[in-house]
């Protein structure tokens, strides 16, 4: 499951990409949280 989830963020890593991968890691934030932040650490934090 987490091999699954991680490659979807690194598809999904555009501006438009952040919305809505912030959706799904809302739904699975449990197990997708630490593969977030080393996927695109400076796109949590780095928002606008």
């Amino acid at each position: 499951m987490e091999t699954a989830g991680n490659g979807t963020v690194v598809m999904v890593t555009g501006a438009a990409g952040n919305l809505g991968r912030a959706v799904v890691h809302g739904l699975v934030a449990n197990r997708d949280a630490p593969a977030v932040r080393l996927d695109t650490p400076a796109g949590e934090g780095g928002q606008p």
